[in-house]
C-alpha cells in the first residue's frame, strides 16, 4: 500500500506505470510488475484514533474488468497502449449511455465545469444582449429556476435564447457549464454547445445522451462526500 503525500493534493483516481515491483493488486493479489499499467485509487483509512488517506492499487487489466467506473473517472498519466486506452473509451460510452442522469439545480457547487442538470421554471426575463467570456455580444435569456427548494438562474444564451417555455415547465440541460453569478451563488450557461430540452419525456432525454461522449479532466477532483458523481461530456 502506498500513502499519500502533501504532493498529490485532491487527485482521486490516477493510471500510471509502476514504479517499481513492490505494490500488489488488491484484486488479483497478484505482483505488479515495474513499468506495466496500474491505477491508484485514493481512499481514507483508520487505525486506531489515526485517519489517514492511502492509495490501493490495481493492474489496469483487473480494474477494467472488475472497476470499470474507477477507472472511467481516473486521469491517464502516462501513454497506454492502443487496446487499453480503446477499452477505457468504450467503458466511457457505454456509462454514458446506461447512467444518463441529469444533476438537480441544487447539488451544484462549482464553477467552471460542464455538467447535466434539471430544475422547474419559475420565471423569465426578457432576452438582451451581453458580452460572454470571450468578449464578443450575445443575446441571453435568464431563467429563473428551482429544484429541492433552492432557487438559481439559468443563461440561455444564443440560439438557446429563442426556446419557447413558460413557468412550471421542466427544463433539462445538456452540456451546460457552471459559473459564479453577481449572487455568489452558481448558475448554468445554456450556449450553442449545449442542449436544452423543455418537458423531455426519457426517451428523448436517452436519445441525446447516447449521442455525447464523456470524458475526464485533468483538472477534475472527485466532490468530496458526493454519492452522484458529476459527469464531465462533451456534445460531438
Amino acid at each position: 500500500m502506498d500513502y499519500l503525500n502533501n504532493e498529490r493534493g485532491d487527485d482521486i483516481n490516477i493510471i500510471e506505470l509502476a514504479k517499481s515491483s513492490r505494490s500488489s493488486c488488491r484484486l488479483c493479489k497478484q505482483k505488479i510488475e515495474k513499468d506495466t499499467p496500474r491505477m491508484g485509487s485514493e481512499t481514507e483509512m483508520r487505525q486506531g484514533d489515526r485517519t489517514f488517506t492511502a492509495v490501493l492499487w490495481y493492474h489496469l487489466s483487473c480494474a477494467l474488468e472488475k472497476l470499470p467506473d474507477e477507472v472511467v473517472i481516473a486521469e491517464i498519466k502516462v501513454e497506454l497502449p492502443v487496446d487499453s486506452l480503446d477499452e477505457i473509451e468504450k467503458l466511457k460510452k457505454q456509462q454514458m449511455q446506461s447512467s444518463f442522469i441529469p444533476q438537480g439545480i441544487s447539488v451544484l457547487d462549482k464553477a467552471n465545469i460542464t455538467v447535466n442538470a434539471e430544475a422547474t421554471v419559475l420565471r423569465l426575463l426578457k432576452k438582451r444582449k451581453i458580452e460572454n467570456s470571450d468578449g464578443i455580444e450575445v443575446e441571453t435569456k435568464t431563467v429563473y429556476v428551482e429544484h429541492d427548494k433552492q432557487r438559481r438562474k439559468i443563461l440561455l444564451q444564443e440560439d438557446q435564447s429563442d426556446l419557447e417555455m413558460d413557468k412550471g415547465d421542466r427544463i433539462v440541460i445538456i452540456a451546460g457549464i457552471t459559473t459564479e453569478g453577481s449572487d455568489e451563488k452558481i448558475q448554468v450557461i445554456a450556449n450553442n454547445n449545449s442542449k436544452v430540452l423543455i418537458n423531455p419525456i426519457q426517451e428523448e432525454i436517452d436519445k441525446y445522451a447516447q449521442n455525447i461522449e464523456i470524458y475526464v479532466s485533468s483538472a477534475w477532483k472527485r466532490p468530496c462526500k458526493q454519492s452522484l458523481l458529476q459527469k464531465y461530456i462533451r456534445l460531438p
